[in-house]
Formats: structure tokens, sequence, C-alpha cells
């Protein structure tokens, strides 16, 4: 696999070559291989990446402070499908009960609204 990974020629330059295994008796034939050759296009990205990694930690840190300070229920998106696809319309006593706690709420304000007039 060395072999063939050091046969491919890369775009611009030369194929590589592989050096004996490091043992004491072939040293000066290792130390004869030139590991900085050149030849080789060099290594760059047109674009900077710091914008990019000031950018992901800008969102991390305030993903990180939204999480600790906001207390979120994660339970709600199942709540609300919960609601829209299980729970039965309401019925006619339900109806009745909130019609009548309406009415008792009108008339609480209406006497709050007296008792506040009165004094």
């Amino acid at each position: 696999m060395l072999e063939q990974l050091a046969s491919l020629e890369p775009q611009g330059g030369a194929s590589g070559n592989i050096t004996p295994a490091l043992e004491a008796d072939n040293m000066q034939q290792l130390l004869e291989n030139n590991v900085y050759r050149t030849g080789l296009p060099r290594a760059m990205s047109l674009a900077d990446l710091w914008p990019l990694c000031v950018l992901i930690g800008a969102v991390c840190l305030f993903g990180d402070i939204f999480v600790r300070r906001v207390a979120l229920d994660y339970a709600w998106p199942m709540k609300w499908l919960y609601a829209k696809w299980f729970r039965p319309a309401t019925s006619s006593q339900d109806a009745q009960r909130q019609a009548s706690l309406e009415r008792l709420r009108a008339r609480k304000s209406e006497v709050g609204a007296e008792v506040d007039s009165s004094m």
C-alpha cells in the first residue's frame, strides 16, 4: 500500500520514494534521502480560516450562554403535536364551562371596577 501511495504523482510534482527501514547499518543511506524535496506545489488556501473560526466560536458561546441561562421546555413540540392530533375537539360541556368562566371573569372585572371607583 505504501508503494502504491508513493507511486502516485501529485499535480505539478514528481512521485515519492520509499526509504529503507530505520536501522543502524543503513543510517548513511537514510541521511542521503532528502525528505524536504522540492517540486511539489505549496499547500495553501486562498481564503483565511480565522474568520470562520471566530464565527463558530461566537455561535458556540452564544449557544452555551443561552442554554445555561434560559429555561427551555424541550417537550413543547411533542405537546403541540399531541394537542393538534390526538386531543378531541371541545365538547358541549367544555364549551358551557368556558362560557360560564368567561361570565365569571367579566363579573369579577365589573365588581373590581365598582370597588375601585367607590374608593
